[in-house]
C-alpha cells in the first residue's frame, strides 16, 4: 500500500526507514499550516481558486504499518484515497490523512487557505537534506508533462 506524506511524515524523516520513497504532486488539495500547529493540514481546493496542489513523498508501508499511522492520526484525521502525479507525469492512486469535519471545523482552516505553502517554506528552510534528496519538494508547480 502505498502513502502520500505532506508533513511530519517528511520533515521527522519518517520517509526514511522506506526503500520506496519517490515525490510526487497532489493536485487540487491545498496544504496549510497554522503557525501555532507543529503540523500541517490539507484541504481540497475550493472551487474558483487557482492552486494546482503541492509536492510531498509516497512511500509503501505494510498493514501493520498503516494500521499503527491510522490510530495515531485517528484524533484528527482520516485515510482517503487521492490521485497523485509523478515527476514522469505517471498518476497512481494512493492514501493520504485527511482532517476530520469536527477538526476543519474547530481549527477554521477554511480561513487558512492560501497559495502560499508555508510548510514548503519550512522544508526549503530548515531540511536542505530533504530537499537535496527530492528537489521537487522546492517547487510549487506540477510537473512539466502534467495534464491537470
Amino acid at each position: 500500500m502505498k502513502l502520500f506524506g505532506y508533513g511530519t511524515f517528511i520533515t521527522n524523516g519518517f520517509y526514511k526507514q522506506y526503500k520506496n520513497v519517490h515525490s510526487a504532486f497532489l493536485p487540487g488539495y491545498v496544504r496549510i499550516h497554522r503557525s501555532e500547529d507543529l503540523f500541517p493540514f490539507i484541504l481540497q481546493v475550493p472551487p474558483g481558486m487557482d492552486i494546482a496542489g503541492f509536492w510531498g513523498l509516497v512511500f509503501e508501508v505494510t498493514q501493520e504499518e498503516l494500521d499503527y499511522l491510522d490510530y495515531y492520526e485517528s484524533r484528527l484525521y482520516i485515510r482517503i484515497q487521492v490521485d497523485c502525479v509523478y515527476k514522469d507525469g505517471t498518476k497512481e492512486l494512493v492514501m493520504t490523512y485527511y482532517p476530520k469535519k469536527r477538526c476543519i471545523t474547530q481549527y477554521k482552516l477554511d480561513d487558512y487557505i492560501s497559495k502560499i505553502d508555508p510548510w514548503r517554506i519550512k522544508i526549503i528552510k530548515e531540511h536542505p537534506d530533504i530537499i537535496e534528496e527530492f528537489p521537487e519538494l522546492r517547487l510549487e508547480a506540477p510537473p512539466r508533462n502534467f495534464d491537470g
